[in-house]
């Protein structure tokens, strides 16, 4: 196993147990690749992305899987630029971003990539900045437009207290206040504006078992007087994962300081619930349960409530348990959660809405217009235009222009859009009336004078079973770019 990160002794607190690991739902879909040491993050529009690690026969991957709701199953997209584990990932806008890791060859890289999110491959482009130095062992957390990048090493004792500010829509990194404890191998979250840094490890032989909370509003810092708690954690636990709710911080899995690997994976996930004033009055951790196998330096995110049957709506998967490199994915049980609020994450200030009136194809189907399900109009991002309920298989074309209209062209057929440009679609689906389906992705560039900015959208079918103009229309779609 490649630089196991040790974390935390944890200090008595309040803990209950409130479900059985018999709630589980242990196998929901696997990793095409399993690995351990994975950045993971949660794309804007809701899917999750697992980037790089270390697969089973202890080679860093460039692998790159999705798992979305819609699809079921961990999909394979094009791999990184090259190898990297341990590195950090967070989401901004429609793109998601890669910060730093291990590459092969024992080297650590500080460089700074991101992908614009779209239904096919990822296109990885350097960002304007890197990192003030290479380092693993990191987190990244988004908050409001910008990304937070915290701690990390280089070999396990050299440790930047760093927390870094990454600016999406300028391109620029900046360093804010230091963590008081400088850590790697930590947890992080963001929960009601603040972002909480659990555990982390000060050496590869030693621990700690701190709560950090860090204000971006006054970029100020403060050690909580809570610490993580012993027992249940009577080894410390390390390369834990937190997940965020409406108002707690989830974590799941981690290792062992005794073992140094993934031989004393833990299986338990505790919910810390933060008090009023928490720099003062620290919080409570609670256990939720066991895991359905122990798990060490593996992921965990929300993904949507109710898919694949997982009510909470938060997996965790891959990571390591002794000697086995995993790739079974879990739900977290719903009981005694509270329920999750996808945070907005980076530029996402725009509106999305339906206006005008669509006209009925073939067999009484009115064609409709949508945006896509990972799409937000953010400059630096992008949007997929969906259009469903068509014929299948007939070509037509997509306007888009930058007012609306009320036009009556042909009789029952209305103009939504004062046209400035087209381009022509396809739907999918032979034949098949009313499940044709057709989607354009469009990027919208880094420019901060198009916040605001309204783009109209509406898609004509040709449909030679309604005669007599052979033609069929979508409503229309408008977008306020945020």
């Amino acid at each position: 196993m490649r630089n196991p990160i040790p974390i935390g002794f944890l200090s008595v607190i309040s803990l209950r147990f409130i479900c059985s690991s018999a709630e589980a739902q242990c196998n929901l879909s696997s990793l095409n690749v399993p690995r351990y040491g994975m950045a993971v993050t949660r794309s804007c529009g809701g899917d999750i992305f697992a980037i790089g690690g270390i697969d089973a026969s202890g080679n860093i991957s460039a692998t790159v899987e999705r798992l979305s709701a819609f699809s079921g199953s961990w999909q394979q997209v094009n791999d990184f630029i090259e190898p990297r584990s341990n590195a950090a990932a967070a989401s901004a806008g429609n793109f998601i971003y890669l910060f730093g890791g291990e590459i092969q060859g024992s080297g650590v890289s500080g460089s700074i990539h991101r992908a614009w999110v779209s239904l096919g491959s990822l296109n990885w482009q350097p960002f304007p900045c890197g990192l003030p130095s290479p380092r693993w062992g990191h987190t990244a957390v988004s908050y409001a437009d910008k990304i937070y990048v915290m701690g990390g090493t280089t070999n396990g004792s050299n440790l930047f207290p760093d927390c870094i500010v990454i600016d999406p829509s300028t391109g620029l990194c900046t360093q804010t206040n230091p963590m008081p404890i400088p850590v790697f191998g930590h947890a992080a979250a963001e929960l009601g504006g603040f972002i909480y840094v659990f555990a982390g490890a000060p050496s590869s032989s030693a621990f700690y078992n701190y709560v950090q909370r860090f204000d971006p509003s006054t970029n100020t810092w403060c050690i909580l007087p809570t610490a993580l708690p012993n027992p249940p954690y009577n080894v410390g636990v390390g390369r834990l994962k937190a997940v965020s709710t409406s108002s707690s911080i989830i974590l799941s899995g981690g290792g062992s300081l005794l073992a140094n690997n993934c031989n004393a994976s833990i299986d338990l996930i505790a919910e810390f619930i933060p008090a009023a004033i928490p720099c003062v009055n620290g919080g409570i951790f609670r256990v939720v349960r066991s895991t359905c196998v122990a798990r060490d330096n593996h992921g965990s995110a929300y993904l949507v409530a109710g898919a694949f049957g997982c009510a909470s709506g938060i997996v965790s998967f891959g990571g390591c348990s002794g000697t086995n490199v995993l790739g079974s994915t879990e739900c977290l049980p719903a009981s005694g959660l509270p329920p999750i609020q996808p945070r907005p994450c980076g530029i996402c200030g725009g509106q999305i809405q339906n206006y005008c009136t669509g006209s009925r194809g073939a067999f009484g189907c009115t064609p409709v217009i949508s945006s896509g399900l990972s799409s937000q109009p953010c400059i630096g991002g992008g949007i997929v235009v969906q259009s469903g309920n068509a014929l299948g298989n007939t070509g037509g074309f997509l306007l888009f222009g930058f007012s609306s209209a009320s036009i009556t062209i042909f009789p029952g057929i209305t103009l939504c859009v004062m046209p400035f440009q087209f381009d022509t679609i396809q739907t999918s689906l032979p034949g098949i009336p009313c499940l044709g389906f057709a989607s354009k992705p469009y990027h919208i560039p880094y420019d901060s004078t198009l916040v605001g900015l309204e783009v109209f959208f509406q898609a004509f079918f040709f449909d030679p079973f309604v005669p007599p103009y052979y033609l069929s229309a979508t409503n229309g779609l408008k977008m306020t770019i945020g």
